[in-house]
C-alpha cells in the first residue's frame, strides 16, 4: 500500500489483512515499520476499512468478512530548529 497525505498533510499508511482462499495476507506493516526505522513517529491510528465478500448460493446472497484495515498517521523527523528532515 502506498503512502498518502490527508487533510492536515500527515502522510497515512493503511495497514490490515486479507484472507483470500483461506490465506491470511497482511499489508503495510513493512512500509510503516521502515517509516519509524527513518525516524518518524506514529501520532495516531484510526479505524480504517472492512472488506466484505459476496457469494450467492441456492439463491440466497451471503456477505463474508474478508479483511480489515486501520490507518496509521505518522510524522515526519524533524531537526531541532523543527524543519522537516
Amino acid at each position: 500500500m502506498s503512502t498518502k497525505k490527508s487533510a492536515g498533510s500527515a502522510p497515512e499508511v493503511r495497514v490490515g489483512l486479507r484472507v483470500e482462499d483461506e490465506t491470511l495476507t497482511f499489508f503495510g506493516t513493512e512500509e510503516v515499520n521502515f517509516k519509524i526505522s527513518q525516524g518518524w513517529t506514529v501520532v495516531a491510528v484510526n479505524p480504517g476499512d472492512a472488506y466484505v465478500d459476496q457469494y450467492e448460493e441456492a439463491g440466497e446472497v451471503y456477505e463474508t468478512l474478508a479483511g480489515a484495515d486501520l490507518v496509521v498517521v505518522l510524522k515526519a523527523p524533524t531537526n531541532p530548529n523543527g524543519a522537516a528532515i
